[in-house]
């Protein structure tokens, strides 16, 4: 006997025990399970076993004419026979030809010509009529005549009443208001209910509140309790959020065909509302889909609800502030809402005082420092005409503006994420109280192009005094400084009297300095010729900033060395120096120059010419064993003939000065 069944085998095996599909249902997955079960085989020697079908098929071959057998006619089905429940009978089916265009096009013309359709609150209606028609045989006393409403809404309105009366007893209000105002959507949507019925239903609706009003006076005699007026100004806000999105959405219809008007009563209504997210995203969608003409035409509407951002506020509100940021509040230039707010801004400026208008300014720049989608020259711009309003400038003016600039930098994402990490420590919020002044606000900006444009911002609003005074302030109340940082800010300033006086002051408290691998003195390398050139400097500074270039670094060693020529000459031409201090600063270049294997360049040797021969300027006779060392000098580096022609020209000089003093004293 084979040690394993064959493929014969297993054929007689599946002919005996397979039996008709009319008495059981046998699938095939069950029969392998049971003959491995049956004849002891392993799984393992499936995989590796015959290629005819059966239950020792390989898997991947079986899996191959499954997928096979899906396209033709030895398909199992997925249901034994006895499990359908309605067998087709195909002969009981006759054939029809096709319906032709002209017939369904004819077909929907009455479809769509029938009154009135049949969904919304309108299919409410008309069932409880046909209920009522059919019931012919009730008594007179118990009979429900429903008859047609002589308009599209009143039955939307009355549900709309019951629901909010409803709605008084409980916590907030119920699904069946929300439920009537999306249907009324839906009916604005689909066109039963036209523009011209919107002043109508405006109207009923406004009595029907006011009605429930009046019993919720009589009941509530010490005064409405806060929550029922939310429940009246949501379901006021959900009423008009279902006219507005039910025209701006329909194909039927517009916002154009609706009365100005009417639409104006809309948006002072919704101006009268709590401003919540829903209402500014309406407003918005409005914005956006109102023809332009029609925009003209409700400009009172937009204006008295747009004022309730600018004047009821001092700051913008936490709803405001997210739809700014996250961008779904579309304040960008260009756009209709965008011009529309700055229009009005400056309207309102124009008549106001000049309290009035600093804290209507405020807020408009408040709305473009949060915007992601202002650019910075137009933000900068509108923080310039800030200083129309302010003229005097005060602690709490500067932290507005420390605080509009760093909001705006974060809205347009100018922080990396290295910076907007290593910053939350004293930027958490737009509103940090850590920042009161100009100088602790650029001395906790990392970059230098924050640091460069905050300059900018500040020259252009004539207060740069003021930042030099709060900067030095600041470095005297600090805890903790750090020399590298006041040398960028120094830099970025361009200043050369603040890198003075920010050095005096890193003297005065060096024991808050953090470090002193990068200090201060390396920061005023910019202003180095100025030093040398001031008479109020004294050399040894001069000369710290110099030796602040530490030789053990390849760069700064190659920066001193371009540095050292240029430093001689400007020794030469410091003429507040005595004649001693100038040759002995300008030799001590040269001799660094000499030191580091580089050759005197021809600027070197004039920088030490110029020096030696001051006295020979002044009509003096000069020091001749200088001017013997100034021809050695020129002699070793340019050769005989150079130094021979200085030695020339220095003994007609001396000659000359000799021969004047004599005819002085004689």
């Amino acid at each position: 006997m084979a040690s394993r069944p064959t493929a014969r085998a297993s054929r007689a095996a599946i002919r005996q025990v397979r039996t008709p599909l009319e008495s059981i249902w046998i699938t095939d997955s069950i029969l392998t399970s049971a003959f491995e079960r049956y004849c002891n085989i392993d799984r393992l020697l499936r995989r590796k076993s015959s290629n005819v079908p059966g239950p020792l098929e390989n898997r991947r071959r079986l899996g191959t004419r499954k997928m096979t057998g899906l396209y033709s006619t030895e398909l199992q089905p997925t249901l034994p026979p006895w499990m359908f429940e309605s067998p087709v009978d195909l002969s009981q089916w006759t054939w029809s030809p096709p319906t032709s265009a002209e017939e369904r096009m004819k077909n929907k013309e009455t479809r769509e010509g029938t009154p009135l359709a049949t969904s919304g609150f309108w299919q409410l209606w008309s069932s409880g009529a046909e209920a009522a028609k059919a019931q012919p045989s009730q008594p007179a006393l118990e009979e429900v005549v429903v008859q047609a409403p002589s308009d599209n809404y009143s039955y939307i309105l009355e549900k709309a009443s019951e629901a909010l009366f409803q709605s008084l007893s409980k916590r907030e209000l119920t699904r069946q208001y929300s439920h009537v105002m999306r249907g009324l959507q839906q009916d604005i949507y689909l066109g039963r209910i036209s523009a011209d019925d919107i002043p109508d239903m405006l109207a009923g609706f406004t009595h029907k509140v006011e009605q429930l009003l009046e019993h919720a006076h009589r009941d509530w005699t010490d005064g409405l309790p806060p929550s029922v007026e939310a429940k009246f100004k949501l379901a006021t806000l959900q009423f008009v959020d279902a006219i507005i999105r039910g025209l701006t959405t329909s194909k039927v219809q517009g916002l154009e065909q609706l009365e100005s008007e009417t639409c104006n009563k809309l948006l002072a209504m919704l101006s009268e509302l709590p401003q919540s997210k829903e209402a500014v995203m309406l407003f918005q969608e409005f914005m956006q889909t109102a023809p332009e003409s029609y925009a003209t035409q409700v400009s009172s509407g937009i204006e008295t609800y747009l004022r309730t951002w600018l004047t009821e506020i001092k700051k913008p509100q936490k709803h405001l502030v997210t739809a700014l940021v996250n961008g779904s509040l579309d304040i960008q230039e260009g756009t209709r809402l965008f011009d529309t707010l700055s229009a009005l801004h400056t309207k309102m400026l124009a008549g106001k005082e000049r309290d009035e208008s600093i804290h209507v300014h405020t807020v408009w720049l408040v709305f473009l420092a949060h915007s992601s989608k202002v650019s910075t020259p137009y933000f900068f711009d509108a923080l310039e005409r800030y200083t129309t309003f302010a003229e005097n400038w005060s602690r709490s003016r500067e932290r507005q503006v420390c605080q509009l600039l760093l909001r705006h930098w974060r809205s347009r994402k100018t922080f990396s994420h290295w910076e907007s990490r290593t910053a939350s420590r004293t930027f958490d919020d737009w509103e940090h109280p850590d920042i009161r002044t100009f100088g602790h606000f650029i001395y906790s900006i990392r970059f230098s192009g924050q640091r460069k444009a905050f300059v900018g911002i500040v020259t252009r609003l004539a207060s740069r005094e003021v930042l030099v005074k709060s900067i030095i302030k600041y470095v005297n109340q600090a805890e903790s400084l750090c020399g590298r940082r006041l040398g960028f800010i120094a830099s970025d300033l361009d200043d050369y009297d603040l890198a003075l006086t920010l050095l005096e002051l890193t003297e005065v408290h060096r024991h808050k300095l953090i470090s002193t691998t990068h200090p201060l003195q390396l920061a005023l390398l910019p202003w180095l010729k100025d030093m040398v050139l001031d008479p109020r400097m004294d050399v040894s500074r001069v000369w710290d900033v110099v030796n602040s270039l530490r030789e053990d670094n390849e760069k700064m060693m190659e920066l001193k060395k371009l540095l050292m020529p240029a430093l001689s000459t400007w020794f030469s031409m410091a003429d507040h120096l005595g004649d001693r201090a100038m040759l002995r600063n300008v030799s001590r270049c040269n001799a660094w120059v000499r030191s580091a294997g580089e050759r005197p360049s021809p600027d070197n040797l004039l920088a030490v010419t110029r020096a030696g021969i001051r006295d020979l300027k002044r009509g003096e006779p000069g020091r001749f064993e200088r001017h013997d060392w100034l021809v050695r000098l020129n002699t070793d580096c340019l050769g005989s003939k150079q130094g021979l022609k200085m030695a020339k020209l220095l003994g007609e000089w001396q000659d000359r000065n000799m021969a004047a003093q004599r005819q002085l004293f004689y």
